[in-house]
């Protein structure tokens, strides 16, 4: 088949993707992504140049200790959301709603208890001081109470609701930010009181908008919250993971290179998670579309999948590369010449964000086959190679190194994960006849799909 009747086909097999909202809705999470990132963006200017290199570190170190107290406040159970939302039981979905929160209740208290007894050592290598790291567990608590209420929206097709908690949560975020930084003079701090107040504003303002309708002050049984734990803590060593790599970069850049060059690097970082956000955004709305085609069972299904899987890998290919190409251009535009050469770490952190935003295409036949231990496993050997190789690569090469450890990573991530994703849900995207399945070849994908 040629190219042009492969693009051919390809554009028809978007047509019902149309029709079905997929697209409008990818433009309503896109759009909202893009202007969720776009409000800190224009400003960064000014927030970098006020704080400056070193703080601007402790900025980025502050936020890698966030997202890693949120791994175990809430313990990831608003993940059970949409499994069980899709059954129809609006009353169990209300009840799991519930749960959720009475996690979240518990392991508040308890991740705040840890930092108080390692409040000095995390003050050595972060730079953030003991006394506010509570701002880290309240911000982390808020950022769960945000997450229950995307999740609510995004299962039940809000996507303008989705999208306006989004903008809300950036937009308090930021302004705060502006008037503690430009107009108090405070330094990181400033930065650090903002984020917690808007996530602890918007994301339990965003429960409240569900809390007459799904009854959250009653208490739910202890199976629902057995049932929410069993779900959320397997994931735990996936979501470990994840944090390591996305967050041990910049940490272990401050404490071997110092906050100057972590601040520069986290600049970098930034402009370059322009990509995964793109991709999550598509995301948002692919997956739905994808679990109802792969229910189907019908080779006509798979294949349409496919052909619009590998025109969406084409864009983001296409967006890979005008990163690279602007991407330097932007930070001596966006930071100023007191960030240096944090223009040249994009060309390396672009593909690598482009790679980390293009496993979400494939992450989703591995929840579809509800065989998460595998993505558990390709996660933890992601990050122990990615964290290895930023440790050597650091040493002997700086920041750049940490870049490249990052490329190297993305590259072992996707590739990983899309041949699991092959082999637990076969969709012969190995194969030279991208876009056709026999039938017979479809049967035996099923019965390999059921035997596992």
């Amino acid at each position: 088949m040629s190219i042009l009747a492969s693009i051919k086909k390809g554009v028809q097999a978007l047509l019902p993707v149309l029709r079905i909202g997929l697209l409008r809705k990818s433009f309503i999470y896109l759009s909202a992504s893009i202007l969720n990132a776009l409000i800190p963006f224009l400003l960064l200017p000014l927030i970098a140049r006020a704080l400056g290199p070193a703080n601007y570190g402790v900025v980025g170190t502050y936020t890698a200790l966030v997202t890693g107290a949120a791994l175990f406040i809430g313990l990831n159970t608003q993940g059970i959301l949409g499994p069980i939302y899709f059954k129809g039981d609006r009353e169990e979905f209300a009840e799991a709603l519930r749960a959720c929160l009475v996690v979240l209740w518990i392991t508040t208290p308890c991740v705040a208890l840890a930092f108080f007894l390692g409040g000095r050592f995390v003050e050595s290598f972060s730079g953030v001081s003991a006394g506010w790291q509570f701002t880290v567990v309240g911000a982390a608590a808020g950022n769960f109470a945000l997450s229950v209420a995307l999740a609510v929206c995004q299962v039940r097709g809000m996507a303008m609701r989705f999208g306006l908690l989004q903008i809300a949560y950036s937009v308090v975020n930021i302004g705060l930010a502006c008037g503690l930084i430009l107009g108090l003079h405070w330094g990181w701090q400033g930065r650090a009181l903002s984020q917690l107040c808007a996530s602890l504003g918007v994301g339990f303002g965003g429960m409240v908008a569900f809390g007459n309708e799904y009854g959250l002050l009653k208490r739910p049984s202890v199976k629902m919250i057995r049932e929410a734990l069993r779900f959320g803590i397997p994931l735990v060593p996936h979501i470990l993971a994840t944090i390591l790599r996305n967050s041990f970069d910049r940490i272990f850049i401050a404490a071997a290179a110092g906050t100057i060059a972590a601040g520069k690097y986290f600049i970098a970082y930034q402009i370059a998670t322009v990509l995964t956000l793109v991709c999550s955004a598509v995301n948002q709305a692919w997956s739905p579309w994808l679990f109802q085609k792969l229910s189907t069972g019908k080779p006509e299904d798979r294949a349409e999948i496919k052909r619009v899987t590998y025109i969406v890998l084409a864009f983001f290919c296409l967006a890979t590369v005008l990163l690279m190409t602007i991407g330097p251009y932007l930070v001596s535009v966006l930071a100023g010449g007191r960030f240096g050469n944090a223009g040249d770490l994009i060309v390396i952190l672009a593909p690598a964000s482009g790679l980390n935003g293009a496993y979400y295409l494939f992450t989703n036949y591995i929840f579809y086959s509800q065989r998460t231990e595998w993505l558990a496993i390709i996660t933890v050997a992601t990050a122990a190679i990615q964290t290895a190789l930023t440790v050597a690569f650091v040493r002997g090469f700086g920041a750049a190194g940490a870049a490249y450890a990052s490329l190297f990573g993305g590259i072992i991530y996707f590739s990983a994960t899309w041949i699991a994703a092959e082999r637990l849900v076969p969709m012969g995207w190995f194969d030279r006849r991208v876009y056709a399945q026999p039938k017979d070849a479809q049967a035996g994908g099923e019965t390999r799909e059921r035997a596992e």
